[in-house]
């Protein structure tokens, strides 16, 4: 038997709704909304019915989901380059001094500065590049690079454990990676964050490091179970926890050692989170 359509979704209304309040929480433009965004925020089932297409999810919600696929040789034309730079400042919110190459990338204009520098682009619009151009051996300064990572962690709002290489690039230290030959884990220990190795392969997938691992979360907080949400989750370093209480997982996974997580519990415990609690005994 097939798994049963979510009731939530039979309304359009109800779709867009929920398509539009996880753009507006996740706060970056909507094209660069993926399929992982809508599972990790429990909108799995939604998703779902787009095929797994965050595209066609957001054109439904009225949004732009992204440039059309344009004729050879459009990038060529100074004019067309010079267009899709203001288009990236618009969408990104930024000066043309602060763009760097992830926001063309991420926002569908790869092919823009596909052999091109930053430099280059700019100049040629006649726009202000480089503000963030460092002195020669800035670098080298430990100092230096204390200061700017932390600034980095704050100004991300989340766990130093989850900063990525792609973070430090989107911001311009890009050139930070190379002091410690692209180790996030030795940038980060040295700025002063206790950053633990990566978990192995399928950790997750043992109940008993769920369970351990819940438990010590909520330990942690000074809130009641039901107050404890996915940010909570996430600041912890725990957001691939909660990717293991999908739909398809959660069915198969135990709670106390005879009730199980069938099709009942899966709709008595909506959400990653309240599984996870679930399962390791904070709710009932």
């Amino acid at each position: 038997m097939g798994r049963k359509r979510n009731p939530r979704w039979i309304e359009n209304e109800n779709r867009i709704r929920e398509i539009r309040k996880l753009v507006e929480k996740l706060g970056k433009p909507p094209r660069k909304v993926t399929k992982r965004d809508f599972i990790e925020n429990d909108l799995g089932s939604l998703i779902n019915l787009y095929q797994g297409s965050p595209k066609r999810a957001l054109m439904e919600a009225g949004y732009d989901p992204g440039p059309r696929k344009q004729p050879k040789g459009h990038w060529e034309d100074r004019g067309n380059r010079i267009q899709a730079i203001h288009e990236v400042m618009r969408i990104t919110g930024k000066q043309s001094s602060d763009l760097r190459k992830m926001d063309f990338i991420g926002n569908g204009y790869g092919i823009v500065v596909r052999n091109r520098t930053m430099k280059e682009l700019l100049d040629e619009a006649g726009l202000e590049c480089e503000r963030y151009q460092r002195p020669a051996g800035y670098w080298q300064d430990r100092e230096n690079r204390i200061r700017e990572v932390r600034a980095l962690v704050e100004k991300l709002g989340k766990d130093p454990g989850n900063v990525t290489k792609q973070d430090m690039t989107s911001h311009g230290l890009s050139t930070l990676l190379s002091v410690h030959r692209g180790s996030m884990r030795a940038i980060l220990r040295e700025a002063g964050y206790n950053v633990h190795k990566k978990r192995p392969p399928k950790y997750w997938n043992s109940k008993d490091n769920r369970v351990r691992a819940t438990r010590e979360l909520v330990k942690s907080l000074s809130k009641k179970p039901e107050a404890i949400d996915r940010e909570d989750f996430v600041k912890a370093g725990l957001h691939s926890l909660l990717l293991k209480y999908r739909d398809e997982l959660a069915a198969t996974y135990e709670r106390g050692d005879i009730i199980t997580f069938d099709q009942g519990y899966l709709l008595k415990y909506p959400t990653t989170v309240s599984r996870a609690l679930a399962e390791a005994g904070i709710i009932r």
